[in-house]
C-alpha cells in the first residue's frame, strides 16, 4: 500500500469552535442534586482537557458550589483563601447532605465563614437528604462527635452573619426542620434583598416566638390602604410554598400582602394528616390581601380529593381579588410520574366545575351585587405540563370539555413542556388515552355549591 493510500485511510480531524465546546460545558447545571454531583465530576475532566476548556470549566465549577460535608465545606473555604479571584465565580450555593440536621450543621455556620468571600452570590440552596435506601445521594463520614437534631441549630445571631450576603435574592429550602416559626422569620430577615423563597417541605417544632409582625391578631396597614412594607423580607415578592406546614404557609402569605406578585402552591397545601381535619378547613388561605398577585400557581399533589378539598379551592379563588390587568391562574400535576394522565384529566374535569362557577361570578357581577374592582381583571387559566407534542390534541380536546366558557372566550392556554427525564413522565397506563375517552367525575355538586358561595356579597 502506498504512503498516499495510507494518509487517506487516516480519520480526518474535525476542528470544532471554542465557543461550541464552551455551549456544551454551560450545559452542564442542573437543579437537581444529584445532577449536580454528577456535573461536578464531569466539570473536573473537562477542565483538564486542554487550556481553552480549562477557563469555562472552573467558571462552571465554581457557578454553582455543592457542599455536602465538612470536608468539602472547609476545602472551599481554603481554595476561596488561597485563590481570592476564584470568589467572584461563585453565584450559587447548594448546602446539601444527611447531617444539616445535627451540632455540625454546615447551614448553621455558612454565614460566618463564607460571609465576605462571596460578593456575586444571588442563590443559597438547603437541601436535607433523608437517609433512606432509595436516596442516591452518596453517604459521607461525619464527626464522631455530632450529635442529630430535629431541627437545624441555628445561633441567635444567624440572621446578622446572614446579613453580609447583600447580593442574595433567592432561597430555596427543602427537607428542612425549624425550631419556630420566628426563627424562620428572622433567618428570612437577615437577608436585606430576598425576593424569591422556595420551601418544599419546610416544618417547624414549635409555631410561636417573637419575630417582626408576630402579632397576627392586628390588621396589617395596608388594610387600611396605607403603602407599607411587610414586616419581615421586605422585599421578598415570590413565594414557593410546596407540602409546607399550614401554619407557616398562611402566616407567610398574610405577611406578604398586596406585595406578593408570584404564588406557587400545592394543593393540599401540606400532607400532614393533623392539617386535613376538620373537613378540609384548615387547609383554607385567605387571599383577600393578594392584590397585587400576578400569578397563582396551583400544582395538585396525588393526595387531592375533589370530596375533600373542593370546597377549599372554591373558597380560595372566591377570596383571591387581584387588581392588576390580566392575572394568570396556572393549575399543574405537582409530579406527573406520580399520576396518570387520565388521573390529572379527572382532576382538570373536577376542578373545571368550580372553575367555571368562578367565572360566572366575574363576567356577571350582577349576580353579586354591586361591581367591583377585581371583577373588571380579565383572568387567563393555563395548563402547564410536562409532555409530547403528539398528545397536544387530545389535551385540547379534553380542556374544552372541561373549561368550555374559557375557551370561548379565548382566554385558555395549554402549555407543553418537553419532558427532560422519568420524573417527567406519566405513569404507564395499560392503554393510551384517546380523544373523549375520559370519564365523567361525579362532582357536579361542586358547581351549585361553589357558586353559591362565590356570589356573596363581601
Amino acid at each position: 500500500m502506498s504512503k498516499v493510500q495510507v494518509e487517506d485511510l487516516k480519520p480526518s480531524l474535525v476542528y470544532i469552535p471554542t465557543e461550541v465546546c464552551e455551549n456544551i460545558i454551560d450545559m452542564l447545571d442542573s437543579e437537581l442534586i444529584v445532577d449536580t454531583l454528577e456535573n461536578i465530576a464531569t466539570l473536573h475532566s473537562c477542565s483538564l482537557v486542554c487550556r481553552d476548556w480549562r477557563v469555562r470549566s472552573q467558571k462552571m465549577l465554581f457557578y454553582k458550589v455543592q457542599l455536602a460535608d465538612t470536608t468539602s465545606f472547609h476545602r472551599l473555604s481554603t481554595i476561596l483563601d488561597d485563590r481570592q479571584h476564584l470568589r467572584d465565580y461563585v453565584h450559587k450555593v447548594e448546602l446539601t447532605g444527611y447531617h444539616l440536621h445535627n451540632t455540625t450543621s454546615i447551614f448553621a455556620t455558612f454565614p460566618v465563614v463564607f460571609a465576605r468571600k462571596l460578593p456575586n452570590l444571588f442563590r443559597i440552596e438547603v437541601a436535607h437528604i433523608p437517609d433512606t435506601p432509595e436516596t442516591r445521594f452518596p453517604r459521607t463520614l461525619v464527626s464522631p462527635k455530632a450529635k442529630a437534631l430535629p431541627y437545624i441549630p441555628l445561633h441567635p445571631r444567624f440572621p446578622a452573619f446572614l446579613s453580609a450576603f447583600k447580593a442574595v435574592s433567592a432561597l430555596y429550602l427543602a427537607e428542612t426542620t425549624f425550631r419556630t416559626f420566628s426563627e424562620f422569620a428572622r433567618m428570612l430577615n437577615g437577608l436585606p434583598n430576598l425576593e424569591e423563597l422556595a420551601c418544599h417541605s419546610v416544618r417547624w417544632i414549635a409555631p410561636g416566638g417573637s419575630h417582626p409582625g408576630a402579632d397576627f391578631a392586628t390588621q396589617p396597614e395596608w388594610v387600611a390602604g396605607k403603602d407599607t412594607l411587610p414586616p419581615f423580607a421586605p422585599k421578598l415578592r415570590k413565594l414557593s410554598l410546596w407540602n409546607v406546614a399550614m401554619y407557616g404557609a398562611k402566616r407567610l402569605i398574610w405577611t406578604r400582602g398586596p406585595h406578593l406578585t408570584l404564588l406557587e402552591l400545592t394543593i393540599p397545601p401540606s400532607s400532614d394528616l393533623e392539617a386535613l381535619v376538620d373537613d378540609g378547613k384548615a387547609l383554607a388561605i385567605d387571599f383577600g390581601s393578594c392584590t397585587g398577585l400576578k400569578a397563582l400557581e396551583l400544582f395538585f399533589t396525588s393526595q387531592f380529593s375533589m370530596d375533600t378539598h373542593g370546597g377549599c379551592i372554591a373558597e380560595l379563588l372566591a377570596s383571591w381579588k387581584p387588581l392588576r390587568l390580566d392575572p394568570v391562574l396556572k393549575l399543574s400535576p405537582a409530579s406527573e410520574n406520580g399520576t396518570t394522565r387520565r388521573g390529572f384529566a379527572e382532576v382538570l374535569r373536577g376542578i373545571g366545575t368550580i372553575i367555571e362557577a368562578w367565572l360566572q361570578t366575574l363576567e356577571d357581577p350582577t349576580a353579586a351585587g354591586e361591581i367591583q374592582d377585581h371583577q373588571q381583571v380579565k383572568y387567563e387559566l393555563k395548563v402547564e405540563i410536562y409532555e409530547w407534542e403528539s398528545m397536544g390534541r387530545w389535551w385540547m380536546d379534553h380542556l374544552e370539555s372541561c373549561f368550555p366558557t374559557w375557551v370561548k372566550l379565548g382566554r385558555i392556554d395549554l402549555i407543553l413542556l418537553t419532558p427532560q427525564g422519568t420524573y417527567d413522565e406519566w405513569v404507564n397506563e395499560v392503554e393510551p388515552p384517546q380523544s373523549g375517552t375520559v370519564a365523567v367525575s361525579q362532582v357536579e355538586e361542586f358547581a351549585s355549591s361553589s357558586l353559591l358561595k362565590m356570589t356573596k356579597p363581601t
